[in-house]
């Protein structure tokens, strides 16, 4: 059966059209952001294993809010290292987690740049680039 409207009833179904596309894009423009922001807080954090071998969360942090005197202190004892990766162990600590000769290796550093540990990480895989 075909539909037959007036020329107002028309437009004003058109217009319900044009506002409810408008408010579908402003919706898409408002959730899509939202949820890659927590997508992306989620993935800032790792679960690690400690030396005692019990399961921790630590927080995934950029090299720019380690302080200096721990980022140069890494960087003067393990030179030629690659995907570099660091963590906030606690309060005043960080771990580093990086490549060096085809081996990952992990440090730990207190704020002031006082290596407290190193190990290479073994695993059965290639190590990640």
């Amino acid at each position: 059966m075909p539909v037959t409207c007036n020329p107002a009833g028309c437009t004003h179904i058109y217009m319900k059209l044009i506002i409810s596309s408008k408010f579908v894009q402003h919706m898409k423009n408002k959730i899509i952001p939202a949820f890659i922001a927590a997508i992306s807080l989620v993935s800032c954090s790792k679960e690690s294993v400690d030396n005692n071998g019990s399961n921790t969360t630590v927080a995934v942090v950029t090299a720019t809010s380690v302080p200096a005197s721990t980022t140069t202190a890494f960087a003067s004892e393990f030179s030629g290292t690659g995907s570099v990766e660091w963590m906030r162990a606690g309060n005043n600590s960080f771990t580093v987690q990086f490549n060096q000769s085809n081996q990952r290796h992990s440090a730990g550093y207190d704020d002031n740049g006082h290596r407290s540990s190193h190990s290479v990480i073994s695993i059965s895989a290639a190590v990640p680039r």
